[in-house]
């Protein structure tokens, strides 16, 4: 997947692979030629694609998997005002079709907090597509080609329970709607989709992750789930402080009391058009006081009957860092009460984050010989690696120095040096920058004697600059801010200049004007 500058807007490419069967024992693969697969109008700007592949069988007569189909989400349309899109091929990605799953966005909103009665009118946008595809189908009555996609909205379809949350106004300069969380289903191999929304905007929805299992034991006998999981934050997404790229707000900086939650559907449920019923609640996280618990970021993985469910939660307590946290259940357990308690995996000591697993999918799966003899391929139980980063980084107090002119300019210095600004952002906890100005000789003050050396002067003290990185100021590190806009934002926070400071030592008789203006002129 790749993303080309074409007619003034950011399209969504795809280039195939297409390898030759003389060429695989050399490894060689060829790509062929990029096809834009996106919407062509040119106020758009097309982001955030994923992509899912199946084979499927157009009815109960055909003897092979005469359909191919490829299917692309991705958000597409004005910035802030964006539609869900899903482009669709049958012919190994030479043409595509468009989907317009959703179709209001720029639609006007109007919102009024329940709790804090604040109001406000906003633009709807959907953000941040997922998609997950059933590898094979069978059409039986125009059904058993499954697709799943979802993703958050602005839109929450009037519910009185959304909120508006003013995180991150120091990023985007104004409030926003907290997200809805929507889900669109395809049983006919993606030609057509049914929506619906999952949660009310009472808590703010983000990093939804999909799962599924489809098993055929004949053409006309099938079994499987399809499950969602996601992150829903009671306070509203937060200002990023945590490693990883991305837009400042990534949700891993939660609020105490974020919990994950999870819904499921089976296969005959889900072709039939029944409703994912309400979310359940996987994690335990009910206090929402300073320092309590909060999750983020799940990954989820379906395997048969089974639903493995990973994510990243804060440690509270008063710990800093966070760890992991691995749970696996049956795939229709829909409530907290029904699953076992998860568990922490990560080192207690170090701080976990962004967990992935590569998990052995049900039709690996067999009856292992009772002799344990494993030969002809059969296993037992589901096999699961899991992989996160772990480092010391939080809860380190750090202490260095470094030669810049001001404080300002040592956000710049770190960041030539290699430092990534979203890990400065989240690590640099202020500068202070000093000078120092020579101080008044106390016997001649100032005029010349035997014990300045005639120069006025005798001793050193010193002028400071404090720079404290609030939040206003890490966002603006993480998107790359100048150093001007830097300085304004910390002046505007009660930041005092090194030439202020040392108004003090002027007014005090400590050091002349002269000497300031000399030290600090640059």
């Amino acid at each position: 997947m790749e993303f080309n500058r074409k007619h003034g807007k950011l399209a969504v490419a795809l280039s195939a692979v297409a390898v030759a069967t003389a060429a695989i024992a050399g490894t060689l693969m060829q790509l062929q030629p990029e096809v834009v697969v996106s919407t062509a109008a040119a106020a758009n700007n097309a982001y955030k694609a994923k992509m899912g592949w199946q084979s499927y069988k157009s009815s109960l007569g055909e003897s092979t998997y005469d359909v191919k189909a490829q299917l692309v989400v991705y958000a597409d349309g004005p910035a802030g005002k964006q539609d869900i899109w899903i482009a669709r091929s049958t012919d190994d990605g030479a043409t595509w079709t468009q989907t317009n799953v959703t179709n209001n966005g720029g639609t006007s909103l109007a919102i009024t907090d329940p709790v804090s009665s604040k109001t406000g009118t906003f633009s709807i946008t959907h953000y941040k597509p997922s998609i997950y595809v059933a590898p094979v189908g069978v059409l039986n009555g125009g059904k058993g080609a499954n697709a799943l996609v979802s993703w958050t909205s602005s839109d929450c379809e009037g519910s009185p329970a959304q909120r508006i949350n003013s995180n991150l106004v120091p990023l985007t300069g104004k409030d926003q709607p907290y997200s809805c969380l929507w889900t669109a289903r395809s049983s006919d191999g993606g030609q057509t989709w049914t929506t619906q929304r999952l949660t009310n905007g009472g808590k703010d929805a983000d990093n939804d992750v999909l799962g599924g299992s489809v098993k055929y034991t004949s053409d006309t006998t099938s079994s499987g789930h399809f499950a969602v999981a996601f992150q829903a934050d009671p306070e509203g997404l937060q200002l990023g402080e945590a490693e990883g790229t991305g837009d400042g707000a990534s949700g891993a900086n939660v609020s105490p009391g974020t919990n994950i939650w999870y819904t499921y559907l089976k296969k005959s449920d889900f072709e039939a058009g029944t409703d994912f019923p309400l979310p359940g609640q996987v994690s335990d996280n009910n206090a929402t006081t300073d320092g309590s618990p909060g999750a983020s970021r799940p990954n989820l993985f379906l395997s048969g009957g089974n639903a493995i469910l990973a994510y990243e939660e804060t440690k509270g307590s008063g710990s800093s860092g966070k760890q992991v946290i691995y749970h696996s259940f049956s795939a229709n357990s829909p409530t907290l009460d029904s699953l076992p308690a998860g568990t922490a995996i990560s080192n207690p000591s170090n701080n976990a984050r962004r967990v992935r697993f590569v998990a052995q999918g049900d039709e690996a799966l067999g009856d292992a010989d009772k002799n344990g003899d494993a030969a002809d391929g059969d296993t037992q139980g589901v096999h699961v690696l899991l992989l996160w980063r772990e480092t010391t980084l939080t809860g380190h107090l750090v202490l260095a120095t470094l030669h810049t002119n001001d404080a300002t300019s040592a956000v710049t210095r770190l960041t030539d040096m290699g430092v990534e600004p979203f890990l400065l952002s989240s690590s640099l906890l202020g500068v202070l920058a000093q000078r120092l100005v020579r101080q008044l000789c106390t016997q001649c003050h100032g005029t010349g004697c035997d014990k300045c050396g005639q120069t006025g002067y005798s001793g050193r003290s010193g002028v400071f600059e404090l720079l404290i990185t609030d939040d206003a100021i890490r966002a603006q590190i993480h998107t790359k801010a100048s150093e001007a806009d830097i300085r304004q934002a910390a002046r505007a926070a009660g930041m005092t200049l090194m030439r202020e400071d040392g108004e003090r030592l002027v007014q005090s008789g400590v050091t002349s004007r002269e000497e300031l203006i000399r030290v600090t002129r640059d």
